[in-house]
């Protein structure tokens, strides 16, 4: 019964293209095949950014029909043992049971990091960054070391010229007192006679100095000429060793401060971090402000060629490519940085790279960029130029039967943060191998052949991403894209895309006007982005709706150029004017796929229209906070003697009652301007609703917002539209303040109280004579339009604007405004009168 079975296994692998001897494992549903760039060194493959059927956890890898040990790690870094002569590698995913993630096994090759890009730090300062630092370190070193020699020397032969002349011992050197007396202890001991006392009497010889025989004594004498002698000769020895350890440190001095940057490699306190890029412009968070780091990976090449690496640093910094110093620069960090330019040729592959930096003092500023030919712009180096070891190149991944799926890498370099707690993966995506009947799926959407496929997606790092891929020549295989978080690995940025509107404050219903959308982005990365004009009415008729892709380029980054102006596009709007009998909304969106950046909104509004506005420097806001644009309407002749029919009817039926007044309040307490024209108007058998105008640098915007409400619930029968002095609107264009005005008195009209409108504007001092006069002017001209009455001011006001009290701060002698405050008592009695 097996000699059939077996048969039968042989027929079917055989039908599907495949043999048993070519499955290595049979209980993995796939495999990857791939070359490495040399057998005998250890390769690396990133899993993560690699859509596979299924996930990357429990795997094995052969050379040769030979299984081969790696070590997966967490973040999906595969690390191979070296196979040397191994063409290629086969890698079985989804091998059950589990197989361990460390198979490495041999200890005597070393495994390579799980990161592309690392730095090593090493904190602390006070190191040498220069050749005279190092001069100085080093013979400070020898000062110290050699400091107790130079003192002994000194006073042993001093003791020995002394012992001769007198021909005695002198008394001892109190800091070596112990060991000279444990000498004396040793040469007694040698003395010759063996009778202890004898010993004992020529001991006691030897410390008192006392009676002994003239041979005793030449022979004390030749030994203290020959100890004399030694210790000269010592000294002389001693000198000159002295002598070529400082002159080996000026031999040393110009390499000095590379060899011990170099040398912290050696150093046990240290901290390791995943580096995204090769810049110090910022150093990790908790970390000393001065410090030593050390970047390493392997760095590829794409082609051959001469490079250009440029250099930018303040502080000691060595650049290393295969084991040799290929660029340099030296320095403390106090100084502004340099450019330093230096071109080396690289093979295609792989390439040993390490850069040492060391700053002392200041702060820090390092960067290393590159570029291939003169005519490309240099580019940061960044962790997408490395491999944590020599990379695997995939050749096909297939699956049991023997069908080949493409290989669909990921990459993010870049993390958006939209909120707290909230951030997006700027992701984007390459399709290698076969791509014929490969199609994704966005959000539930229809699946979309692979031309349509956005060139960045921002997926979520937590949960379902909504993105996956599909691929249909033969039975239908899903490719999902799986959420991850790799913040370590990515650089961090803002989701700074927004919108600016420059659009008109008014629009006639006649006319038609040019606004402006914006675009401001401040990404480190060029995307493309969609931006849309829709209509929230159903048939718009002011704005034309759109929707279109732009591309926007990257921003120069601000953690390394903080003066660098935002990137802007300016797309136009037309307003085309025509007379509305309700609001329309228009919603203006910025959007790629994933995340929605900026949204406005713009409402366009009759002026008869009820609506709370408050005045921005932007522009008029609605109550929710949209852009409002005012839709002004131009009185034919006809509609002003309709109107004008009306207020003469209404001035013979009707007095007037109560007036409306709409102006800025200045003085304070019962001397302010409104209290006394109130009073005024009082006397005269006349109410008042006066609408204090804020006081803002654009006055007229901020009228508006304070009376819009307050001019559609008045009941008053009149209406006075008090403007102020031209010092006040001197910010506002002339065509602009007659829009503003126009829009008032339309609001006014609009009224069906008011039956009388009336124009005036405080006259300025004597130095804005020919403003004031302009500006009465068009107040006449106004009041000719829209069939309202114009007061002119400057006759009655003349003489008291003359007067340096008038603008004198009411309780102040020497405190003055740009507000007739010491004249508002006299100005509301004045404009009673005429109003009267």
């Amino acid at each position: 019964m097996r000699r059939p079975s077996c048969r039968i296994l042989f027929l079917l692998l055989t039908l599907t293209g495949l043999n048993a001897a070519d499955w290595q494992v049979p209980e993995a549903p796939y495999r990857i095949t791939a070359k490495p760039e040399k057998a005998d060194a250890p390769s690396s493959l990133d899993l993560s950014e690699i859509l596979l059927p299924v996930p990357a956890k429990s795997l094995k890898v052969f050379a040769g029909g030979k299984p081969v040990g790696f070590r997966l790690r967490d973040n999906g870094s595969l690390a191979v043992h070296p196979a040397k002569g191994a063409p290629e590698y086969r890698i079985y995913l989804g091998v059950t049971p589990e197989q361990p993630a460390d198979q490495w096994g041999n200890p005597g090759i070393p495994c390579p990091p799980p990161e592309r890009l690392n730095m090593t730090f090493f904190g602390g300062g006070g190191q040498i960054c220069t050749v005279p630092e190092f001069i100085s370190n080093r013979n400070n070193a020898i000062a110290r070391s050699s400091r107790w020699m130079i003192r002994h020397s000194a006073w042993q032969t001093y003791r020995l010229l002394m012992a001769l002349h007198l021909n005695s011992d002198l008394p001892l050197e109190p800091p070596r007192a112990r060991q000279q007396l444990q000498a004396l202890e040793r040469n007694s001991r040698r003395i010759a006679s063996r009778n202890a006392g004898q010993r004992r009497a020529q001991y006691l010889a030897i410390l008192s100095g006392g009676r002994s025989t003239a041979r005793e004594l030449a022979n004390r004498k030749r030994n203290r000429q020959q100890q004399l002698k030694n210790q000269l000769k010592w000294v002389i020895n001693e000198s000159a060793k002295l002598a070529k350890r400082y002159q080996q440190v000026q031999i040393d001095a110009p390499e000095g401060p590379e060899r011990d940057l170099l040398g912290i490699v050696s150093r046990r306190w240290r901290r390791d971090y995943i580096a995204t890029e090769v810049q110090m412009m910022t150093r990790p968070p908790e970390t000393s402000e001065y410090y030593s780091c050390r970047f390493y990976g392997m760095l590829q090449i794409p082609e051959d060629g001469e490079y250009e690496f440029e250099l930018l640093s303040n502080a000691l910094t060595l650049v290393r490519l295969d084991g040799e110093t290929v660029g340099r620069h030296h320095g403390t960090g106090g100084t502004p940085a340099e450019t330093v330019r230096f071109k080396r040729k690289l093979t295609r592959g792989s390439h040993d790279f390490e850069l040492y930096h060391r700053l002392n003092t200041g702060v820090g500023r390092m960067l290393l960029s590159m570029r291939r030919g003169e005519n490309e712009p240099f580019r940061l180096l960044t962790s997408d130029d490395f491999e944590p070891a020599r990379p695997l190149s995939i050749s096909a991944l297939e699956n049991r039967e023997g069908r080949k799926l493409p290989v669909i890498n990921r990459h993010a370099h870049y993390q958006l943060y939209t909120g707290k707690q909230s951030k997006l993966e700027l992701a984007q995506f390459t399709v290698r191998g076969e791509q014929e009947g490969v199609e994704f799926t966005w959000n539930g959407s229809e699946s979309r052949p692979l031309s349509e496929l956005p060139k960045r997606i921002a997926l979520p790092t937590r949960g379902n991403t909504g993105l996956a891929f599909t691929c249909k020549n033969g039975e239908p295989l899903m490719l999902p894209v799986e959420s991850r978080d790799r913040q370590d690995a990515v650089v961090p940025v803002p989701a700074d895309i927004f919108l600016k509107l420059w659009l008109p404050a008014t629009l006639y219903d006649h006319e038609t006007l040019d606004g402006q959308a914006e675009i401001c982005s401040k990404l480190p990365e060029a995307i493309d982005i969609t931006f849309s004009l829709r209509s929230i009415a159903d048939a718009p008729t002011i704005l034309q709706q759109e929707r279109k892709t732009l591309s926007l380029p990257a921003k120069p980054d601000e953690r390394f150029d903080r003066f660098a102006a935002d990137l802007s596009l300016k797309l136009p709007l037309t307003f085309r004017g025509t007379p509305l009998r309700k609001t329309e909304t228009y919603e203006l969106t910025l959007e790629m796929p994933g995340l929605q950046f900026d949204s406005r909104k713009i409402r366009i509004v009759p002026v008869g229209a009820d609506l709370k506005l408050t005045a921005t420097p932007e522009g008029l806001i609605d109550g929710e906070g949209n852009r409002a644009i005012l839709l002004q309407h131009r009185p034919t002749l006809a509609e002003l003697r309709n109107w004008e029919l009306l207020r003469k009817l209404d001035d013979e039926l009707r007095k007037d009652r109560k007036i409306l007044v709409i102006g800025e309040d200045f003085g304070t307490g019962e001397m302010s301007f409104s209290h006394q024209l109130e009073l005024n108007l009082k006397a005269s058998g006349r109410e008042l609703d006066f609408v204090p105008a804020p006081s803002e640098p654009s006055p007229l915007p901020a009228m508006i917002a304070a009376s819009w409400p307050r001019i559609s619930a008045s009941d008053a029968t009149s209406a006075l539209l008090l403007l102020p002095c031209p010092s006040h609107l001197a910010g506002t264009e002339p065509w602009l303040r007659d829009r503003y005005i126009s829009a008032l008195i339309e609001k006014l009209k609009a009224n069906p109280n008011i039956r009388q409108v009336t124009l005036a504007a405080l006259p300025g001092p004597e130095s804005l004579r020919a403003e004031s006069a302009e500006l009465a002017s068009a107040l006449r001209r106004l009041a000719r339009e829209y069939n309202t009455n114009a007061l002119d001011l400057r006759p009655p006001l003349e003489e008291l604007l003359k007067s340096a009290i008038t603008y004198q701060r009411p309780g102040s002698l020497n405190e003055y405004t740009t507000h007739p405050a010491g004249a508002a008592d006299k100005i509301a009695s004045i404009l009673s009168k005429m109003l009267h």
